[in-house]
């Protein structure tokens, strides 16, 4: 497969002026808000592990995710096609490797370790950790002790490998604005797949962490990404309406039974992901009081990979384990998080990119 193609040769004139130029050629850049958002997330995640089960807010937190995942992602894919007239697949892919491998391969040794020193089974997880096809392997039966957040990670992957390619070769037909009103048909029949399979009686792992079930939140935020490069100007979502989204988010997972929060939390979590996310956006700066969040945010990625196995294994050392202990493996997880963060995460991003 070739490293890069050309979307188009001549980028096709739009209406009114491009957009009055695409609001004078809208650009990412460093949002700080985002961050924030992004420690909003990865709270909600970490309290529901804290409750020992796969909460709603749980389920929140990993759709805020996938928003900003799907906006993030073809943002800069967007950017790039239109500063250099391609989208170089080689590059992407490598940058990809480079900010999510590294530490997920530790994770994995160490964990991997662990197990054997327990006599814990393995029987396949890890291989299906590291091809990133875990929530497929789970769905179907394979037993993924203490690597089972890794579902997750798995969508993702499965959209970062996917969505360039496709991103490409529909911009060789149409412009990125005409993308957008399909994109939110596939995110309406993604959700209306997860509420049929709930309604048909499917497994829960098959409504909860089916990537087809799950890619609405993905869509949602490929969408916005649309949108924002094309000129279209993203409403404005104050902290204060924000907070107030989010404490009805929160009041509807911890209501939300087990026997629904599969389906309701991810629901719930689309909404509130695309409100945050414009939060985000519109802030300035992180804000005061926000700094601690956010620096949740900028450690996301290495606490979701260690906070379930920290959780998951401890009782095989500490057994009997109350909640002040769980406190304790949490306030564990953020160390963790942040020697991940300095001695592996950081020091490869930046030999990365030094070599641009």
């Amino acid at each position: 497969m070739p490293t890069s193609l050309v979307a188009s040769s001549r980028p096709q004139v739009a209406t009114a002026r491009e957009a009055v130029a695409a609001q004078e050629r809208w650009r990412l850049g460093r949002r700080p808000g985002l961050d924030v958002v992004r420690g909003v997330a990865i709270l909600m995640v970490m309290i529901s592990h804290l409750r020992h089960g796969w909460r709603s807010e749980g389920s929140i937190g990993v759709s805020i995710f996938f928003v900003l995942s799907g906006f993030l992602i073809t943002a800069l894919l967007l950017e790039e096609r239109r500063e250099t007239g391609r989208i170089d697949f080689k590059a992407f892919y490598a940058r990809r490797a480079r900010r999510l491998l590294p530490a997920m391969v530790v994770m994995i040794v160490v964990v991997s370790a662990v197990k054997a020193h327990l006599g814990v089974p393995w029987r396949g997880s890890m291989a299906s950790v590291l091809l990133y096809v875990s929530n497929w392997a789970y769905i179907h039966g394979v037993r993924m002790t203490w690597v089972q957040h890794t579902w997750s990670l798995a969508i993702e992957e499965q959209f970062y490998l996917v969505w360039p390619i496709v991103l490409v070769l529909v911009l060789r037909l149409v412009r990125p604005i005409r993308l957008a009103p399909a994109l939110a048909v596939l995110m309406l029949a993604s959700t209306a797949v997860r509420w049929s399979l709930y309604a048909s009686g499917a497994p829960a792992l098959r409504v909860y962490e089916g990537t087809d079930a799950r890619a609405d939140a993905l869509l949602a935020g490929c969408a916005l990404a649309v949108l924002a490069h094309s000129g279209v100007r993203l409403p404005r979502i104050d902290v204060i309406a924000a907070g107030w989204a989010l404490a009805a988010a929160v009041v509807v997972g911890l209501v939300a039974s087990d026997l629904n929060h599969n389906v309701v939390g991810p629901t719930v979590g689309l909404p509130l992901g695309i409100i945050l996310l414009l939060t985000g956006l519109a802030m300035r700066g992180e804000g005061q009081g926000s700094a601690v969040i956010a620096w949740f945010g900028r450690r996301s990625y290495g606490l979701y990979l260690w906070s379930v196995p920290i959780a998951l294994s401890a009782p095989y050392f500490f057994p009997g384990i109350g909640l002040t202990g769980k406190v304790a493996l949490a306030v564990a997880s953020l160390g963790v998080a942040e020697l991940s963060w300095r001695l592996v995460e950081k020091p490869i991003l930046d030999r990365g990119r030094a070599r641009r």
